[in-house]
């Protein structure tokens, strides 16, 4: 792609310094720039130390920490003196940002998730152009309270930005009736993943499955776990891989719960890891149970190692899943059609049908030249 002439350097602010899916896509974006524009510098601002700067320190020309409040929270109210100390942290974040914008000379900032509004605010200020790049719902998927309220959090991320840049058209469809039309445009991420080895096919009857997430109510663990216990109570020998476990109260629920139901020799439990395809390898069926997934970015990684999918028909996973053929679709919030859905890829041959369907669409579909190509097409536009 050829250089936009009238930048030279870039800065994307994260809004964590973790590896989550939105971290991850922190990442391919940077290389995707690179591709895109490579004459460009490309910086960057982190909220913290953290894993997430080393992945990212061989892609870039420089970064800094600067504290990043979030404008939003998992409670319903924010106390007086929360609120106070929370205003004061972001006049601090913006005058930071202020400083190191100027200091980079950049020419275009671009925030990672819509929980952090300082960037945007730091590049009005200056008169630098703004894109967001929004991964989430908010409530709807992570159970977020916005500080200002969901329709204003939503008419300020448009009237600060140039561009608002969306993972899907779920996400699309709730924010096109607050942000003007022309600035909101649907990229899907390419989800790069370690290791693309298709995925072996089992010729025994005793299935893996594998569901690999955050644990979060939201994401359908619950939902898993019965569908496996009636597969059991029906005679099928089958055992359940839960990734992602974060050691909070919501994960000792679940130990709870497959301890009640006497299902601890069939479901193993596994921290929440950055490389989760040894577990993968093991699996034989993915499960995504999610209510409302803004994206599905584990769907795809999951499809990339050649496995077949079994999603709720809810959320962005209607885009992703063209049921038969990549994957297979249950009722949300039915375990017994879950369950069902499980049984009908016992067949060896329609997992391996589907699974190396799978592979092939996502890695046709998601892949870095692609992303590429629409987000370097995207920011030439709003620069012209």
């Amino acid at each position: 792609m050829r250089k936009a002439t009238s930048m030279n350097n870039i800065i994307l602010v994260s809004h964590a310094s973790n590896l989550n899916g939105a971290e991850r896509c922190f990442i391919e974006t940077i290389q995707a720039l690179q591709i895109a524009f490579p004459e460009i510098k490309i910086f960057c601002v982190f909220p913290k130390d953290g894993a997430l700067i080393g992945l990212c320190k061989p892609f870039i020309d420089g970064f800094k920490i600067i504290d990043l409040p979030w404008w939003i929270t998992g409670k319903n109210k924010l106390t007086l003196g929360e609120k106070f100390r929370n205003l004061r942290r972001i006049f601090y974040s913006v005058n930071e940002l202020i400083k190191y914008f100027r200091q980079v000379k950049t020419d275009l900032v671009i925030s990672n998730t819509m929980v952090i509004v300082t960037p945007s605010i730091a590049a009005r200020v200056l008169g630098v152009t703004h894109v967001w790049y929004v991964h989430e719902l908010g409530k709807e998927d992570h159970g977020y309270s916005f500080f200002f309220g969901e329709y204003i959090t939503k008419k300020i991320i448009g009237l600060f930005s140039r561009l608002i840049l969306v993972n899907s058209w779920f996400v699309y469809s709730r924010y096109k009736n607050v942000i003007n039309n022309r600035k909101l445009k649907t990229i899907y991420q390419p989800v790069e993943i370690h290791n693309n080895r298709v995925q072996h096919i089992k010729k025994t009857s005793d299935l893996v499955l594998i569901m690999v997430g955050r644990f979060a109510p939201g994401k359908g663990q619950y939902e898993a776990i019965d569908a496996l216990k009636e597969l059991i109570n029906q005679g099928e020998e089958m055992s359940l891989l839960l990734v992602g476990a974060i050691k909070d109260e919501y994960d000792q629920r679940i130990k709870e719960y497959i301890k009640e139901n006497d299902l601890d020799s069939k479901i193993s439990i596994i921290d929440f890891t950055s490389n989760p395809e040894v577990y993968y390898e093991r699996a034989d069926i993915a499960l995504i149970c999610s209510k409302n997934e803004a994206f599905g970015r584990i769907t795809i990684e999951a499809m990339k190692y050649g496995l077949p999918i079994i999603a709720s028909n809810a959320g962005a996973n209607t885009e992703l899943i063209n049921d038969g053929f990549n994957g297979l679709y249950y009722e949300p919030g039915s375990s017994h059609d879950l369950a069902e859905k499980i049984l009908v890829l016992k067949d060896i041959r329609l997992r391996k049908k589907i699974g190396k369907n799978a592979l092939k669409w996502a890695n046709e579909k998601f892949n870095l030249e692609q992303y590429a190509e629409d987000l370097g097409n995207s920011i030439l536009a709003i620069l012209q």
